[in-house]
Protein backbone atom coordinates (compact mmCIF):
# COMPACT_ATOMS: atom_id res chain seq x y z
CA UNK A 1 0.00 0.00 0.00
CA UNK A 2 1.07 3.59 -0.69
CA UNK A 3 1.10 5.81 2.41
CA UNK A 4 -1.71 8.33 2.31
CA UNK A 5 0.74 10.96 3.48
CA UNK A 6 2.53 10.64 0.14
CA UNK A 7 -0.53 10.22 -2.05
CA UNK A 8 0.55 13.10 -4.27
CA UNK A 9 -1.91 14.39 -6.90
CA UNK A 10 -0.79 14.90 -10.50
CA UNK A 11 -1.62 18.59 -10.13
CA UNK A 12 1.39 18.88 -7.77
CA UNK A 13 3.42 19.92 -10.82
CA UNK A 14 1.65 23.27 -10.47
CA UNK A 15 4.17 23.93 -7.68
CA UNK A 16 6.96 23.71 -10.26
CA UNK A 17 5.04 26.08 -12.50
CA UNK A 18 4.64 28.57 -9.67
CA UNK A 19 8.23 28.48 -8.45
CA UNK A 20 9.80 28.65 -11.91
CA UNK A 21 7.62 31.47 -13.26
CA UNK A 22 8.29 33.41 -10.06
CA UNK A 23 12.00 32.74 -10.54
CA UNK A 24 11.73 34.21 -14.04
CA UNK A 25 9.96 37.28 -12.66
CA UNK A 26 12.71 37.91 -10.09
CA UNK A 27 15.32 37.27 -12.81
CA UNK A 28 13.84 40.15 -14.81
CA UNK A 29 14.30 42.41 -11.79
CA UNK A 30 17.91 41.34 -11.29
CA UNK A 31 17.23 39.74 -7.89
CA UNK A 32 19.61 36.88 -8.57
CA UNK A 33 19.65 35.18 -5.14
CA UNK A 34 15.86 34.82 -4.93
CA UNK A 35 15.58 33.88 -8.59
CA UNK A 36 18.19 31.11 -8.42
CA UNK A 37 16.84 29.78 -5.11
CA UNK A 38 13.37 29.37 -6.66
CA UNK A 39 14.88 27.96 -9.86
CA UNK A 40 16.77 25.17 -8.09
CA UNK A 41 14.01 24.51 -5.57
CA UNK A 42 11.57 24.07 -8.45
CA UNK A 43 14.06 21.82 -10.23
CA UNK A 44 14.44 19.61 -7.14
CA UNK A 45 10.65 19.36 -6.76
CA UNK A 46 10.31 18.55 -10.48
CA UNK A 47 12.85 15.71 -10.31
CA UNK A 48 11.25 14.36 -7.12
CA UNK A 49 7.76 14.38 -8.66
CA UNK A 50 8.96 12.74 -11.87
CA UNK A 51 10.64 9.95 -9.89
CA UNK A 52 7.53 9.56 -7.70
CA UNK A 53 5.18 9.17 -10.67
CA UNK A 54 7.58 6.83 -12.48
CA UNK A 55 7.54 4.69 -9.32
CA UNK A 56 3.74 4.84 -9.27
CA UNK A 57 3.58 3.94 -12.93
CA UNK A 58 5.77 0.87 -12.42
CA UNK A 59 4.44 -0.42 -9.09
CA UNK A 60 1.00 1.12 -8.59
CA UNK A 61 -0.35 1.74 -12.07
CA UNK A 62 -3.98 1.20 -11.03
CA UNK A 63 -3.76 3.79 -8.24
CA UNK A 64 -2.08 6.28 -10.58
CA UNK A 65 -4.76 5.76 -13.22
CA UNK A 66 -7.57 6.26 -10.71
CA UNK A 67 -6.16 9.52 -9.33
CA UNK A 68 -5.22 11.11 -12.66
CA UNK A 69 -7.54 13.75 -14.09
CA UNK A 70 -6.52 14.74 -17.60
CA UNK A 71 -6.76 18.57 -17.33
CA UNK A 72 -4.70 18.55 -14.12
CA UNK A 73 -2.10 16.36 -15.83
CA UNK A 74 -1.25 19.30 -18.09
CA UNK A 75 0.55 20.82 -15.11
CA UNK A 76 3.36 18.38 -15.91
CA UNK A 77 3.66 19.61 -19.49
CA UNK A 78 3.34 23.26 -18.43
CA UNK A 79 5.80 22.77 -15.57
CA UNK A 80 8.31 21.20 -17.98
CA UNK A 81 7.95 24.17 -20.36
CA UNK A 82 8.29 26.84 -17.67
CA UNK A 83 11.27 25.04 -16.13
CA UNK A 84 12.80 24.82 -19.61
CA UNK A 85 12.37 28.57 -20.09
CA UNK A 86 14.08 29.30 -16.78
CA UNK A 87 16.97 26.92 -17.53
CA UNK A 88 17.38 28.63 -20.89
CA UNK A 89 17.81 31.95 -19.09
CA UNK A 90 20.54 30.27 -17.04
CA UNK A 91 22.26 29.18 -20.29
CA UNK A 92 21.39 25.50 -19.70
CA UNK A 93 20.14 25.27 -23.27
CA UNK A 94 20.72 21.53 -23.67
CA UNK A 95 18.34 20.73 -20.80
CA UNK A 96 15.85 23.27 -22.16
CA UNK A 97 15.74 21.33 -25.43
CA UNK A 98 15.11 18.07 -23.56
CA UNK A 99 12.25 19.67 -21.63
CA UNK A 100 10.88 21.09 -24.89
CA UNK A 101 10.73 17.56 -26.31
CA UNK A 102 9.09 16.22 -23.15
CA UNK A 103 6.50 19.02 -23.20
CA UNK A 104 5.66 18.46 -26.88
CA UNK A 105 5.19 14.71 -26.43
CA UNK A 106 2.99 15.03 -23.36
CA UNK A 107 0.91 17.93 -24.66
CA UNK A 108 0.03 15.92 -27.78
CA UNK A 109 -0.64 12.81 -25.69
CA UNK A 110 -2.73 14.63 -23.07
CA UNK A 111 -4.76 16.53 -25.68
CA UNK A 112 -5.56 13.16 -27.26
CA UNK A 113 -6.74 11.77 -23.90
CA UNK A 114 -8.73 14.91 -23.14
CA UNK A 115 -10.56 14.78 -26.46
CA UNK A 116 -11.23 11.06 -25.98
CA UNK A 117 -12.75 11.69 -22.53
CA UNK A 118 -14.77 14.62 -23.82
CA UNK A 119 -16.24 12.50 -26.58
CA UNK A 120 -17.14 9.77 -24.10
CA UNK A 121 -18.52 12.42 -21.69
CA UNK A 122 -17.41 10.51 -18.65
CA UNK A 123 -16.63 13.52 -16.50
CA UNK A 124 -16.89 17.30 -16.48
CA UNK A 125 -14.27 18.95 -14.24
CA UNK A 126 -14.75 22.38 -12.75
CA UNK A 127 -14.50 24.77 -15.65
CA UNK A 128 -11.39 26.64 -14.47
CA UNK A 129 -9.45 23.35 -14.60
CA UNK A 130 -10.10 23.35 -18.35
CA UNK A 131 -7.62 26.24 -18.63
CA UNK A 132 -4.78 23.80 -17.94
CA UNK A 133 -4.46 22.48 -21.53
CA UNK A 134 -4.24 26.07 -22.81
CA UNK A 135 -1.67 26.97 -20.15
CA UNK A 136 0.37 24.00 -21.37
CA UNK A 137 0.15 25.24 -24.97
CA UNK A 138 1.10 28.84 -24.11
CA UNK A 139 3.96 27.69 -21.88
CA UNK A 140 5.23 25.59 -24.77
CA UNK A 141 4.95 28.65 -27.04
CA UNK A 142 7.17 30.60 -24.64
CA UNK A 143 9.82 27.88 -24.48
CA UNK A 144 9.78 27.40 -28.25
CA UNK A 145 10.21 31.16 -28.73
CA UNK A 146 13.21 31.20 -26.38
CA UNK A 147 14.81 28.39 -28.39
CA UNK A 148 13.88 29.81 -31.80
CA UNK A 149 17.54 30.16 -32.78
CA UNK A 150 17.91 26.38 -32.70
CA UNK A 151 15.36 25.89 -35.48
CA UNK A 152 14.88 26.93 -39.09
CA UNK A 153 13.53 30.51 -38.84
CA UNK A 154 11.44 30.06 -41.99
CA UNK A 155 9.18 27.53 -40.30
CA UNK A 156 9.72 27.96 -36.57
CA UNK A 157 7.87 31.28 -36.24
CA UNK A 158 4.59 29.64 -37.17
CA UNK A 159 4.88 27.13 -34.34
CA UNK A 160 4.73 29.65 -31.44
CA UNK A 161 2.22 31.81 -33.32
CA UNK A 162 -0.06 28.80 -33.81
CA UNK A 163 0.31 27.87 -30.15
CA UNK A 164 -0.39 31.50 -29.19
CA UNK A 165 -3.63 31.48 -31.20
CA UNK A 166 -4.69 28.10 -29.75
CA UNK A 167 -3.97 29.41 -26.25
CA UNK A 168 -6.25 32.39 -26.82
CA UNK A 169 -9.13 30.03 -27.57
CA UNK A 170 -9.29 29.79 -23.78
CA UNK A 171 -11.39 32.96 -23.99
CA UNK A 172 -14.26 30.59 -24.85
CA UNK A 173 -14.00 29.16 -21.32
CA UNK A 174 -13.91 32.65 -19.83
CA UNK A 175 -17.03 33.71 -21.74
CA UNK A 176 -18.88 30.54 -20.75
CA UNK A 177 -17.92 31.18 -17.13
CA UNK A 178 -19.29 34.72 -17.17
CA UNK A 179 -22.51 33.56 -18.84
CA UNK A 180 -22.92 31.05 -16.00
CA UNK A 181 -21.24 33.18 -13.32
CA UNK A 182 -23.62 32.12 -10.54
CA UNK A 183 -22.49 28.55 -10.95
CA UNK A 184 -18.75 29.11 -11.35
CA UNK A 185 -18.08 32.15 -9.15
CA UNK A 186 -19.41 31.11 -5.79
CA UNK A 187 -18.18 33.19 -2.86
CA UNK A 188 -17.63 30.25 -0.52
CA UNK A 189 -16.03 27.93 -3.10
CA UNK A 190 -13.65 30.54 -4.51
CA UNK A 191 -10.05 29.33 -4.16
CA UNK A 192 -6.60 29.97 -5.58
CA UNK A 193 -7.32 28.18 -8.82
CA UNK A 194 -9.70 30.96 -9.87
CA UNK A 195 -6.65 33.21 -10.28
CA UNK A 196 -6.06 31.10 -13.41
CA UNK A 197 -8.59 33.34 -15.17
CA UNK A 198 -6.13 36.21 -14.77
CA UNK A 199 -3.07 33.98 -15.17
CA UNK A 200 -4.03 32.58 -18.56
CA UNK A 201 -4.48 36.09 -19.99
CA UNK A 202 -1.14 37.29 -18.60
CA UNK A 203 0.57 34.13 -19.89
CA UNK A 204 -0.82 34.98 -23.32
CA UNK A 205 0.64 38.47 -22.85
CA UNK A 206 4.08 37.01 -22.18
CA UNK A 207 3.78 34.61 -25.11
CA UNK A 208 2.72 37.29 -27.61
CA UNK A 209 5.32 39.80 -26.39
CA UNK A 210 8.15 37.27 -26.68
CA UNK A 211 7.04 36.35 -30.20
CA UNK A 212 7.03 40.01 -31.28
CA UNK A 213 10.42 40.79 -29.75
CA UNK A 214 12.33 37.56 -30.42
CA UNK A 215 11.21 37.33 -34.03
CA UNK A 216 11.42 41.09 -34.68
CA UNK A 217 7.84 41.50 -35.91
CA UNK A 218 7.76 45.30 -35.61
CA UNK A 219 6.46 46.63 -38.92
CA UNK A 220 5.32 43.14 -39.92
CA UNK A 221 1.67 42.53 -40.79
CA UNK A 222 1.39 40.14 -37.83
CA UNK A 223 2.49 42.80 -35.36
CA UNK A 224 -0.83 44.65 -35.19
CA UNK A 225 -2.83 41.48 -34.62
CA UNK A 226 -0.57 39.96 -31.95
CA UNK A 227 0.06 43.29 -30.21
CA UNK A 228 -3.69 44.01 -30.06
CA UNK A 229 -4.42 40.63 -28.48
CA UNK A 230 -1.56 41.13 -26.01
CA UNK A 231 -2.88 44.52 -24.85
CA UNK A 232 -6.44 43.19 -24.36
CA UNK A 233 -5.11 40.15 -22.47
CA UNK A 234 -2.96 42.27 -20.20
CA UNK A 235 -5.65 44.81 -19.30
CA UNK A 236 -8.07 41.99 -18.53
CA UNK A 237 -5.54 40.07 -16.41
CA UNK A 238 -4.62 43.08 -14.27
CA UNK A 239 -8.23 44.14 -13.78
CA UNK A 240 -9.35 40.65 -12.80
CA UNK A 241 -6.37 40.12 -10.50
CA UNK A 242 -7.23 43.28 -8.55
CA UNK A 243 -10.85 42.14 -8.26
CA UNK A 244 -9.83 38.69 -6.97
CA UNK A 245 -7.33 40.14 -4.50
CA UNK A 246 -10.09 42.31 -3.01
CA UNK A 247 -12.36 39.27 -2.98
CA UNK A 248 -9.82 37.24 -0.99
CA UNK A 249 -9.32 40.10 1.45
CA UNK A 250 -13.07 40.03 2.09
CA UNK A 251 -12.87 36.28 2.69
CA UNK A 252 -10.10 36.85 5.24
CA UNK A 253 -12.16 39.53 6.99
CA UNK A 254 -15.11 37.15 7.14
CA UNK A 255 -12.77 34.37 8.30
CA UNK A 256 -13.72 32.18 5.34
CA UNK A 257 -10.12 31.26 4.52
CA UNK A 258 -8.98 27.66 5.16
CA UNK A 259 -5.40 27.87 6.50
CA UNK A 260 -4.70 24.16 5.92
CA UNK A 261 -2.55 23.21 2.95
CA UNK A 262 -4.43 22.72 -0.29
CA UNK A 263 -3.00 22.23 -3.74
CA UNK A 264 -5.06 25.22 -4.91
CA UNK A 265 -2.54 27.63 -3.35
CA UNK A 266 -0.23 26.86 -6.29
CA UNK A 267 -3.11 27.81 -8.54
CA UNK A 268 -2.60 31.35 -7.22
CA UNK A 269 1.23 31.34 -7.16
CA UNK A 270 1.58 30.71 -10.89
CA UNK A 271 -0.84 33.47 -12.00
CA UNK A 272 0.82 36.05 -9.74
CA UNK A 273 4.24 35.01 -11.01
CA UNK A 274 3.23 35.19 -14.65
CA UNK A 275 1.39 38.46 -14.02
CA UNK A 276 4.67 39.85 -12.75
CA UNK A 277 6.48 38.74 -15.93
CA UNK A 278 3.70 40.09 -18.14
CA UNK A 279 3.74 43.42 -16.32
CA UNK A 280 7.52 43.70 -16.57
CA UNK A 281 7.60 42.89 -20.30
CA UNK A 282 4.65 45.17 -21.07
CA UNK A 283 6.32 48.04 -19.26
CA UNK A 284 9.72 47.39 -20.84
CA UNK A 285 8.63 47.16 -24.48
CA UNK A 286 5.96 49.86 -24.27
CA UNK A 287 8.17 52.23 -22.24
CA UNK A 288 5.77 52.43 -19.30
CA UNK A 289 8.15 52.78 -16.36
CA UNK A 290 5.43 52.74 -13.70
CA UNK A 291 4.72 49.06 -14.45
CA UNK A 292 8.09 47.91 -13.08
CA UNK A 293 7.11 48.50 -9.40
CA UNK A 294 3.75 46.80 -10.03
CA UNK A 295 5.60 43.83 -11.49
CA UNK A 296 7.66 43.57 -8.32
CA UNK A 297 4.49 43.71 -6.19
CA UNK A 298 3.03 40.73 -8.08
CA UNK A 299 6.32 38.82 -7.74
CA UNK A 300 6.38 39.55 -4.00
CA UNK A 301 2.83 38.21 -3.61
CA UNK A 302 3.85 35.04 -5.46
CA UNK A 303 6.90 34.62 -3.20
CA UNK A 304 4.77 35.15 -0.09
CA UNK A 305 2.36 32.44 -1.24
CA UNK A 306 5.28 30.08 -1.91
CA UNK A 307 6.58 30.61 1.62
CA UNK A 308 3.10 30.03 3.06
CA UNK A 309 2.71 26.85 0.98
CA UNK A 310 6.07 25.50 2.16
CA UNK A 311 5.17 26.16 5.81
CA UNK A 312 1.79 24.48 5.31
CA UNK A 313 3.43 21.43 3.71
CA UNK A 314 5.88 21.11 6.62
CA UNK A 315 2.97 21.27 9.09
CA UNK A 316 1.01 18.77 6.98
CA UNK A 317 3.88 16.27 6.91
CA UNK A 318 4.36 16.72 10.63
CA UNK A 319 0.73 15.85 11.29
CA UNK A 320 0.87 12.91 8.87
CA UNK A 321 -2.41 13.85 7.22
CA UNK A 322 -3.03 13.17 3.55
CA UNK A 323 -3.17 16.04 1.07
CA UNK A 324 -6.69 16.73 -0.14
Amino acid sequence: MVSKKFNIPVSAFSSVMGMEISSIAFHFHGLVAISEFLEYLGLIVYVFLVLYFVFMLVYHKKILKNKTMVPASFTFAAGSSVLGSRLYMGNLIFFSKILLLIAIIFIIYLWFLLLAKTIRKRETPEIYIMFMPFIGVLSLSNLFTHLHGAFNPAISIWVPISLFIIGNLSWIITILSFINYRRYFNYRSLNGFYMIYAGIASLSTVSGTLIIENYGLHGNGLYGLIHGIVIVDYIYSVGLSIFLIIFFILKIIKKSIDLNYKISIWGAVFPFGVLSSATYLTGKYNHINILSPLSLVYASIALSLIIIAIIQIIILLGKGKPDR
